[in-house]
């Protein structure tokens, strides 16, 4: 009796040991196929968003050869959809890398920023650094400022035209209108703008927007098109 008692009992010890084994092979298991379907869902993403940014890349450097052609090209029609374009050189726009001090002052008090004092000072101890931003979201991330910030500079902003002031002859009417505090035509605003906050256009790096024919913006990128046309590049693209 104490045998076959004993008996069970071992037999019992081993049933609970063979359950916990087949319990940690099938975590295990599950584990490995949890990593393989994220890894693989994973390289699908970075897969589609690849071939989502091919796509805006080939239509843009198609764009870009429309224009060396027709500089005065402000609408294509991609798949059977009229989409309007913008071309912005990168030199009227204020340069977040590189801008003098009081530009950017000027333009993040335009848009609203409080504090800017102290949004400059923690920027600028960030640059001493040798650190440059490689988009304009950059800038919200290091100054702590809300990220919907980027939307308000976007319009205005660039971190590719390497000037430290602006070319207020292609700067947009509404930059000049925030640089100025006045309003009038552009050429009017543009001869408001002190010589220290000018700069030469740039004649090299452009803002392409691509829109919908709602207004909606589909695409934009900064491009670097230099006038022999054979070196063309896509400096950043924003979707």
């Amino acid at each position: 009796m104490n045998m076959t008692v004993k008996g069970n009992k071992d037999q019992s010890g081993f049933a609970l040991i063979a359950v916990l084994f087949s319990l940690v092979i099938l975590v295990l298991l599950f584990g490995s196929a949890q990593k393989n379907f994220i890894a693989h869902a994973t390289f699908l993403g970075a897969q589609t968003h690849k071939e989502a940014d091919d796509i805006i890349v080939q239509d843009l450097i198609a764009i870009i050869h429309l224009y060396s052609t027709n500089p005065d090209i402000t609408s294509i029609e991609i798949d059977g959809e009229a989409m309007s374009i913008d071309f912005q050189d990168a030199g009227g726009l204020v340069d977040l890398n590189t801008a003098s001090p009081d530009l950017l002052h000027l333009l993040l008090t335009g848009i609203g920023i409080e504090d800017v004092s102290t949004t400059l000072a923690k920027y600028q101890s960030w640059r001493r650094q040798g650190y440059k931003l490689q988009r304009i979201s950059d800038f919200a991330r290091i100054t702590g400022l809300p990220f919907s910030v980027t939307a308000d500079l976007a319009p205005f902003a660039t971190v590719k035209s390497g000037r430290k002031g602006i070319d207020p002859d292609s700067a947009p009417l509404a930059l000049l209108e925030i640089l100025t505090g006045a309003t009038g035509s552009g050429e009017y605003l543009a001869e408001l703008i002190p010589a220290p906050l000018r700069s030469p256009a740039s004649n090299v790096n452009y803002v392409v927007s691509l829109m919908g024919s709602d207004g909606t913006t589909i695409s934009k990128a900064t491009t670097h098109i230099p006038a022999s046309q054979n070196d063309v590049q896509i400096l950043d693209i924003t979707r």
